[in-house]
């Protein structure tokens, strides 16, 4: 290609000798004024740090340092380079006369910590008035989690967090400040980058956790703070050269522990004593011993379960156009055979600076989750002969238990059947802010989640003796918005700050749901795909729909960062209540004092912060379903002794219109202290939060017709203390420790039940009805059991104590009455610590976290189940309960369980079977080694190797002192543990490459 002519020349040649004369001139004073300097960026412990920003100040001139740290810029001779990089503290170096340059950038420990995620915005930690508590990624990352609720366990005080199981794919149960109500919901609202419910994330996305905890934090979401808030920010994308995140965690989990069960031959020796002598053959008795028959229940049923965990990252971007994006891969199998679960997940993030004035943020996730035969069927199993056959040789059946159980063969219901369950979600968020004038910006937030369910199931009729072939599918879907409108005015006046919010949000969503299902199919060969095989079909729909508008003010102030008031009220309006009463107002007040920042102070060095605050403020619940304050109708069917069905409707729900909101107040003082050049921080909150006019439910008699109806009376208040304890006893170039320790003590009450003494909890069965009670002057779902006392010696019976209701005095009985029973005990914890230790020597790093918690109940029903002949269990397979019941010990005073061949009363929900929960557990153990830079210049790596649940101090003599199954921890049945899935103990490699 011709080089272009800049100039054309008419004249002679002392024209173009002038010409380029200048030119000349001109290019040379230019190469004065510019210089190339060369330069180094490092880190403390002297590795390159890659992708490092170094940008002439004032000027767009720059670049961005390469796998070595090392960069290459022509700037001018006076000039100052500025030179940045996520988690390190900024750096304005003026070159003077250097040419070469070498920069160590100190890290920004403090970065995450200043600023903390309030609700509807962002304030410095310092300036906070309300109890709020923040987690950054750094304190859990080395812990392989899959579940959100395991970040928080013992590492936030005022939190408590106990496992429903170690079932693959369920999350913990989470409480802040324990729990209030005593009919509807006590879980936290969860609240994901603004948005309420959040939808689905990627757990090694998010960046930083917040708890509030107090009316002035929580006060701000109304009617849905009442029972705490957890902000969850999840990562964006950083200004640089593109950064791509390879990670994956390779982890085995075993079973904890084993019940001490009786194996086959002992078993047999324990039936044939009490059974009779032929109840098992001689010929039988010979292969039980040598092990040639026989069945472990708890080998067969578990299995050593594996979990694969890939997340790839890229992020990257100018400082005006940012992107991030993450990808999940997991893929797990659980402590029960067959059971599977999968989760699929992509996110992007994109934030643009459209203009100096306008900024938009573009959120979208995409998850799917697989989950298959997760069924927890402990309870099951443990109560099975170890001498039974599995299968019945000539039919190939799955046979019952002819000795100890009348249930279904629990292997038969994973083996030979299928269940599956896919969720499918989409959701993400648009939200444009606008800066209007110096100060005042507004943003607006559009979001979006949808969710849909699908459900399958098909058991052969292999399963048992009798059993016929049966399917079901199942559909549900739900579909929610949220829009936010937040008007924000924060303002600086010399000795005065100021932050203001006016915000209005409107929320709206629906669910539909349908299920079929059918039995006595045709031919099983396609499973649950085609309902017309079924001889018999039932199927079954529904619809709920629920909005909610909310218009929310705050005002934040300090003075000279001395003093502080933060006041706010919200206003939400329910479409669950009627008429005037769909609106619930919830005012909040707090006030701060720094004392480290009093003129009186600086001479002092102990104390950099030394805050006292205060606060009270109303929270709401409107926790109730969409319709239950309407008359609903429903149907019924009857054949009046035809067979034609004849359907007619009755009341199911009166209408109750003056139903309004469940109020809690809350009264909070704290004390915020950091010491020692902010290595001794100490975080202490005194509480109290005294709920009134409880969505209760009130009995009508059954000669009115029964049923029941709400009613906003009854009061519960729970009182307590949160303490957070960080110490840095060391911390330079080579080594470091970090130490915290949280501790939370919660002391519940009922204080009234409207207008009754008590109410009674639901059945489970026929064996421990009513095992929980709300009372007056009592924890919420304390325990109802009959008191018991000792085996009689002489006849080899249970002895309960037995208290008159009316005289006081209290006997001894063999045949106690259910009206007696003690009130006692409490399924939830008085106490809960967590101890985390971090550690760092060079290259390597270190956890180790224990979580324990005290003062609270188990009623072990398995224990009374596999000790009793009652109910389902037909025999007894636990050893102690044969080993020390009263047929065998020879001191008869001594035994702990009432004779087999006897027929005295036993009860499931007695004190007898009603244990200490409290424990200590070394949650996670990890050790994690990052490759120097000089080995892999190209990017960084590290290897890590962790342990979780390694040992638990108890004296409970179940599974898992911590662990509940679903089902059995509701509003109205709660701390009784039969069959609960174990917690795991778990081994888990990992691998984390970026470059």
């Amino acid at each position: 290609m011709r080089k272009r002519r800049f100039f054309q020349f008419t004249g002679g040649l002392w024209q173009r000798t002038f010409c380029l004369l200048c030119v000349l001139s001109m290019s040379l004073s230019v190469m004065a004024q510019k210089r190339t300097v060369t330069g180094t960026v490092l880190d403390a412990s002297g590795e390159p740090i890659i992708g490092a920003n170094v940008v002439e100040s004032g000027t767009t001139n720059g670049n961005i340092t390469d796998t070595y740290g090392k960069f290459t810029l022509s700037v001018n001779s006076n000039a100052v380079l500025q030179v940045s990089y996520v988690g390190y503290i900024t750096q304005n170096v003026a070159i003077g006369n250097q040419s070469t340059l070498t920069i160590t950038l100190a890290e920004d420990t403090q970065a995450l910590e200043e600023v903390v995620v309030i609700g509807y915005g962002t304030a410095k930690k310092s300036d906070l008035v309300g109890a709020v508590s923040q987690i950054s990624a750094r304190k859990f990352s080395e812990e392989p989690v899959t579940q959100f609720g395991n970040i928080l366990q013992g590492r936030v005080a005022g939190v408590q967090v106990m496992s429903t199981g170690g079932q693959i794919g369920s999350g913990p149960k989470v409480r802040i400040r324990g729990a209030t109500s005593l009919n509807k919901g006590n879980d936290p609202l969860y609240v994901v980058d603004g948005i309420i419910g959040g939808g689905s994330y990627n757990l090694s996305d998010v960046e930083s956790v917040e708890v509030l905890k107090d009316a002035s934090s929580t006060a701000i979401y109304g009617s849905r703070g009442a029972n705490g808030v957890v902000l969850i920010t999840t990562k964006k994308g950083k200004a640089g050269k593109p950064t791509v995140s390879f990670q994956t965690e390779q982890g085995i989990s075993t079973m904890p522990k084993y019940l001490d069960l009786l194996n086959a031959y002992e078993y047999a020796q324990a039936l044939n004593a009490v059974k009779g002598s032929g109840t098992i053959s001689e010929a039988d008795m010979a292969k039980y011993k040598s092990g040639e028959l026989g069945i472990d229940w708890q080998d067969l049923i578990t299995q050593t379960g594996h979990t694969q965990d890939y997340f790839l990252t890229v992020q990257g971007g100018s400082e005006t156009s940012k992107y991030f994006i993450s990808s999940e891969i997991l893929d797990q199998t659980g402590l029960n055979v067959f059971s599977s679960f999968k989760r699929y997940l992509v996110r992007a993030n994109l934030d643009n600076k459209i203009t100096k004035w306008f900024h938009l943020t573009t959120d979208i996730r995409l998850q799917r989750t697989q989950s298959g035969r997760n069924d927890a069927i402990f309870e099951t199993a443990v109560l099975f002969s170890p001498t039974m056959l599995l299968r019945d040789p000539e039919t190939g059946r799955y046979n019952r238990d002819p000795f100890n159980s009348i249930d279904d063969n629990p292997y038969a219901a994973l083996a030979d059947g299928s269940s599956v369950g896919y969720n499918n979600n989409v959701n993400g968020y648009v939200t444009g802010r606008f800066d209007i004038i110096d100060g005042l910006s507004l943003s607006i937030t559009g979001a979006l989640n949808y969710g849909n369910y699908l459900g399958y199931g098909f058991n052969t009729a292999m399963r048992s003796p009798s059993a016929n072939s049966s399917m079901s599918n199942s559909t549900s879907n739900s579909l929610s918005w949220q829009n936010t409108n937040n008007l924000e005015y924060k303002k600086q006046f010399g000795d005065h700050y100021i932050d203001v919010n006016a915000i209005w949000e409107l929320t709206s969503g629906y669910s539909s749901s349908m299920s079929i299902s059918g039995s006595n199919l045709l031919t099983e060969t396609v499973g649950y795909w085609n309902i017309g095989l079924a001889a018999n079909k039932s199927e079954s729909n529904g619809y709920s729909e629920s909005s909610m508008a909310s218009a929310i003010g705050r005002i934040q102030y300090n003075y000279q960062s001395k003093y502080f008031l933060s006041a706010s009220i919200r206003a939400d309006g329910s479409s669950h209540f009627q008429g005037d009463n769909k609106w619930g107002y919830f005012p909040t007040v707090g006030v701060g004092w720094q004392l480290a920042n009093e003129d009186f102070m600086k001479d002092q060095t102990l104390f950099q912060r030394l805050k006292i605050y205060g606060n009270i403020g109303q929270i709401g619940n409107q926790g109730i379903g969409s319709y239950e304050t309407l008359g609903m109708l429903t149907n019924s069917n009857y054949y009046y002794g035809t067979s034609t069905r004849y359907t007619g409707y009755w009341a199911a729900t009166i209408p109750t219109p003056d139903i309004t909101w469940e109020k809690t107040n809350q009264y909070d003082l704290g004390f915020d202290i950091g010491m020692l050049k902010n290595r001794l921080n100490i975080g202490l909150d005194f509480y109290v939060k005294d709920t009134k006019d409880l969505l209760n439910k009130k009995m009508i008699p059954y000669y009115m017709g029964g049923g029941s109806f709400w009613v906003n009376q009854g009061r519960v208040k729970n009182t307590g203390f949160d303490l957070m304890l960080d110490v840095i006893p060391v911390d330079n170039q080579d080594f470091g420790w970090e130490s915290t320790l949280t501790a939370t003590y919660v002391k519940n009450k009922v204080l009234d039940l409207a207008g009754e003494d008590f109410i009674l909890g639901g059945n489970l069965s026929g064996s421990a009805t009513n095992s929980n009670i709300n009372r007056v002057g009592y924890p919420i779902n304390s325990f109802y059991v009959y008191e018991w006392s000792h085996i009689d010696p002489e006849t080899g019976v249970n002895v309960y104590w037995e208290t008159d209701r009316e005289t006081g005095k209290r006997e001894q009985t063999t045949d106690p009455d259910p009206a007696n029973n003690i009130t006692t005990g409490q399924p939830d914890p008085a106490w809960t610590l967590g101890w985390n230790n971090t550690l760092r020597y060079k290259d390597f790093d270190f956890n180790i976290f224990f979580n324990g918690a005290f003062g609270h109940d188990r009623l072990n029903f398995n224990t009374f189940m596999m000790s009793s002949i009652v109910g389902s269990s037909m025999f007894i397979n636990l050893r102690d309960a044969w080993e020390n019941n009263w047929d065998n010990v020879a001191n008869k005073a001594d035994a702990k369980y009432q004779s087999l061949k006897g027929s005295g009363k036993i009860y499931g929900n007695s004190t007898q079977f009603l244990e200490d929960a409290s424990f200590i557990k070394l949650k996670n153990v990890s050790i994690g080694y990052t490759v120097p830079r000089k080995f892999f210049r190209f990017g960084d790596i590290k290897l890590t190797f962790s342990a979780q649940n390694l040992f638990c101090i108890t004296k409970y003599t179940g599974y898992d002192p911590e662990a509940l199954k679903k089902g059995y921890d509701t509003t109205t049945n709660s701390g009784i543990d039969w069959g609960a899935y174990p917690n795991p103990r778990s081994y888990t490699l990992g691998l984390k490459v970026s470059f």
